[in-house]
């Protein structure tokens, strides 16, 4: 099954820059410029959009005092990355997931170990990986594949224990992403809530505290003294 839409994502990482991938065509015509094709992913504005590769998030008048995407059945099942830093993936295959539920193709468990194995970075279990692994693995067409055909380990914590998985055709086609601008401050959230009720979904890197000095396990509080680092 070919699906024509986007997956909509919020990276909010300082290399790559804040971003999401989302639910447009972005490639709408087969007559391609030699060597040059439409950015893949291209930035989302709030309203207007001044450009072809810009997408425009739609200009709500205002936001409602709340909102739960479970309220419309976009959300599938939780899951357990184990003790492998695959948070990404995870969190990739989740999105993609809710665009499917969104865009009325049903629910699929789709392959966090697939897509470490094939984004085109080597990465592996543990190194760790970002939107924009999971971005080339989806718009290059390595995947997705269903969590069917190339499972997650359930135990173990070594690259060794985590495996192998071989390369599938994917289960559907990714045509591209949307990037939204970086937050102005950690109150600038309108763009993120108008995108997660206009897509679905998004994927939201962040940094965070583990150590005993900091974090506070039973609250689940974390402590940033902005003198220290």
């Amino acid at each position: 099954m070919n699906v024509t839409f986007d997956v909509k994502c919020n990276w909010l990482s300082v290399v790559v820059l804040s971003a999401c991938l989302g639910v447009s065509s972005v490639y709408g015509s087969e007559d391609m410029p030699c060597g040059s094709i439409p950015d893949p992913f291209p930035v989302e504005r709030v309203g207007k959009a001044t450009g072809s590769s810009e997408h425009r998030l739609r200009a709500l008048s205002a936001l409602p005092a709340k909102w739960d995407a479970r309220d419309y059945g976009w959300v599938t099942s939780v899951k357990n990355q184990g003790s492998y830093g695959t948070c990404w993936a995870f969190a990739a295959c989740s999105v993609l997931e809710t665009a499917l539920l969104k865009n009325g193709y049903g629910e699929f468990d789709l392959s966090e170990k697939n897509m470490v194995r094939y984004t085109g970075w080597n990465a592996t279990a543990n190194t760790g990986g970002n939107i924009t692994m999971s971005g080339n693995y989806l718009t290059s067409w390595q995947g997705p594949a269903l969590e069917t055909d190339s499972p997650y380990p359930l135990t173990g914590s070594s690259d060794a224990a985590f495996g192998q998985s071989r390369m599938l055709l994917p289960k559907f086609k990714v045509l591209g992403a949307v990037r939204i601008p970086v937050r102005g401050s950690p109150t600038d959230n309108d763009t993120v809530k108008r995108a997660l009720m206009q897509y679905g979904a998004l994927v939201v890197p962040y940094q965070s505290c583990t150590k005993s000095t900091c974090y506070i396990r039973n609250t689940g509080a974390c402590y940033c003294n902005e003198y220290t680092n």
